[in-house]
């Protein structure tokens, strides 16, 4: 078995992926909340331990996963991502930069950024269409916006613009680990500077684009990937990256990404691919789970009064 930790708001990635594309591992994988675990209702069973989407956790969120990770370590069992050894968004990226493994640095707000332009993002969550700020003028505007919408400063940050440019257009690619199993994923193409995917119009472009990345590129970019998983200590998530004038770039790990698209949001032309990736996906699952489970000790750690909030942005670990 595989127990399968997420918020409770944001449990689609994996229970979507189940519900939709793998049958078979729906009796192999138990979706639990931090939230349901913290207030009691909900038990571990026999198994692997994987904690997603550790980037929405609050200080108690992490406290709480981290006694239970270690708890069910010293029992026997295979932990992925604890969150008490996985590195934050912000601390990553800063430590990649002091590293010179990327170029662009990121700055708590209020600090005055050295290079411009930058946009503002969360240190915790993902998406969003920031603006891109070229003078510190911008940037207490944009200051003032995120304010007048509620946004608590504290849980945003600077980051320096880096252009990954490649042939003409803005160039994204990502890994996806789970275990030891590492799937290419993505290699998208855009004419705008966040990447999201790949527009209609650039169909061509994103599919000879793929297929290079599916046969050749990955294995060069994989190499380069593997010693910042683990400097994270991370082994289930989606690395997300690129390369500015051919230096690779990490944008960010996330613990708890959306694994295929809905069937019913797959254009009919992508079936194929979607397929194939959800077929890798569901064998690197498939590893984590021994053909006998060994019979290992219960575990009895209980998480304290202390960790119920469990999904409250921090603004540091």
């Amino acid at each position: 078995m595989i127990n399968f930790f997420a918020t409770a708001q944001h449990i689609n990635p994996i229970r979507n992926y189940l519900m939709d594309w793998s049958d078979d591992l729906r009796v192999q994988i138990d979706i639990a909340t931090y939230e349901g675990f913290a207030a009691g209702k909900m038990s571990i069973t026999a198994g692997t331990i994987i904690f997603g989407d550790i980037e929405r956790l609050s200080h108690a969120g992490i406290r709480m996963g981290a006694g239970l990770a270690d708890a069910a370590q010293e029992k026997g069992r295979t932990v992925l991502n604890n969150p008490g050894l996985v590195m934050s968004k912000f601390e990553l990226l800063k430590k990649l930069h002091q590293l010179g493994i990327n170029d662009f640095a990121v700055y708590p707000v209020g600090i005055k950024p050295k290079k411009w332009p930058v946009f503002v993002r969360s240190k915790h969550d993902h998406g969003g269409q920031p603006p891109l700020l070229h003078n510190a003028d911008e940037l207490d505007a944009e200051y003032d916006r995120l304010a007048a919408l509620g946004v608590d400063l504290d849980n945003m940050m600077i980051t320096e613009y880096i252009d990954v440019k490649e042939k003409g257009y803005h160039r994204s690619y990502s890994f996806m680990r789970i275990g030891d199993t590492y799937i290419p994923r993505h290699a998208h193409s855009s004419d705008k500077w966040i990447v999201r995917g790949s527009p209609v119009e650039l169909a061509e472009e994103r599919d000879r684009h793929e297929l290079d990345f599916e046969e050749h590129l990955h294995h060069d970019h994989l190499p380069l990937l593997k010693p910042i998983y683990d400097m994270a200590n991370i082994q289930y998530g989606r690395i997300d990256y690129g390369f500015a004038d051919g230096k690779l770039q990490v944008f960010e790990i996330n613990t708890h990404p959306m694994l295929v698209l809905l069937k019913k949001r797959v254009a009919p032309e992508r079936v194929t691919r979607a397929t194939l990736m959800s077929n890798r996906i569901s064998a690197a699952f498939n590893a984590l789970v021994p053909e006998q489970e060994p019979v290992l000790p219960m575990l009895d750690f209980k998480p304290s009064s202390l960790d119920k909030n469990v999904h409250v942005a921090r603004t540091t670990r």
